[in-house]
């Protein structure tokens, strides 16, 4: 890995053999986006993730209209309005299946974006697929786990213990606020 340039060098003067500037650590939703932000602004970012594959998991989620906004100015709009459901109430029962409450949602309710209910494996898939076609070779979302990790042995140094079969049996190590 390349480090950062020197301080007062534009990110947009570096050169493309000198590497990424940013190392996104983790190919989630959150990840993803902050890559597909970075690339945006024309700062050069690596994606790597510990997991070997991505498998669908989780449930439906709502993105609302604020959310909608950032993800359409990074292009996904025409995507997120194909995959996912265009929300325009949201209704309230109890658990005897009574109605509790309605209102309107997303433009229905006068907002200028929409607001999406998509599987979280859909949402993630989407942007998945804008990172590895706009990063390219920068886009390697999936890896082997690291040969190390850090653990805190105090509120302000870190250690590193090598992962394996011992690691399971490792003490609990939290970072303390310092």
């Amino acid at each position: 890995m390349t480090s950062l340039p020197e301080p007062g060098v534009s990110h947009r003067k570096r050169s493309a053999r000198q590497g990424p500037a940013v190392l996104v650590v983790g190919a989630g939703i959150g990840g993803l986006t902050t890559a597909l932000e970075l690339h945006r602004t024309g700062l050069p970012c690596r994606v790597v993730e510990s997991a070997s594959r991505f498998a669908p998991a989780g449930v439906g989620i709502n993105i609302l209209p604020h959310a909608s906004r950032l993800l359409g100015e990074l292009g996904l709009e025409e995507e997120l309005s194909r995959r996912a459901v265009l929300t325009g109430e949201s209704v309230f029962y109890n658990r005897f299946g009574q109605f509790i409450y309605a209102e309107p949602a997303g433009r229905a309710a006068g907002y200028p974006d929409p607001q999406y209910s998509i599987h979280r494996a859909d949402l993630h898939q989407v942007l998945l697929g804008a990172v590895t076609e706009r990063l390219g070779a920068a886009a390697e979302p999936t890896g082997p786990r690291p040969a190390w990790r850090p653990t805190w042995s105090s509120p302000r140094t870190a250690s590193t213990r090598r992962s394996g079969p011992s690691s399971s049996r490792m003490r609990d190590h939290r970072a303390t606020a310092g």
